[in-house]
């Protein structure tokens, strides 16, 4: 019974900890972030974490170092503090305004909102699919995900 909720538990700080990451150099490579929304910057987070994530496990492979989750999470977490906290402190003292009023951040109008959420619901309808699509057919049926899901497995465990 409590291995399905540890299971979603290390889940969870998995998808935070590419999350934290993707941020980290998100916020070191935009001017300015505050013109983003929330999902956008969790999504370009997501995204970047993810890449870095891969382009360091690929380093690891071709060093011929063995892989183990400190070794992975540790340093690039670490980078990614470090320039979010560079973020913060050349934010509140480097920067001011030219005038004295600040811009206000653009309001997305009605519209965008709503094919923002539209766009959403077929992301995770596609990503539903292919979950179950890859429970359910066998191995030799399965897509490019779910493959390189296993690969990722195996090559994490030898």
């Amino acid at each position: 019974m409590i291995d399905p909720v540890l299971a979603l538990c290390r889940l969870a700080l998995g998808l935070g900890a590419v999350v934290l990451l993707g941020y980290g150099c998100f916020a070191l490579l935009v001017p300015n972030p505050r013109e983003f929304l929330r999902l956008e910057k969790l999504a370009l987070g997501f995204g970047i974490g993810v890449t870095l994530l891969t382009l360091w496990m690929l380093v690891f492979s071709w060093l011929g170092l063995k892989l183990s989750l400190p070794m992975i999470l540790v340093p690039p977490l670490a980078l990614s503090g470090v320039a979010l906290l560079v973020k913060m402190r050349f934010r509140s003292g480097g920067q001011r305004a030219v005038s004295g009023e600040t811009p206000a951040p653009p309001v997305p109008s009605s519209s965008r909102r709503s094919w923002d959420w539209v766009l959403l619901g077929l992301l995770s309808l596609l990503f539903l699919y292919a979950t179950f699509r890859a429970m359910l057919y066998p191995m030799w049926a399965w897509d490019a995900i779910a493959t390189w899901g296993c690969k990722a497995k195996v090559f994490y465990q030898s």
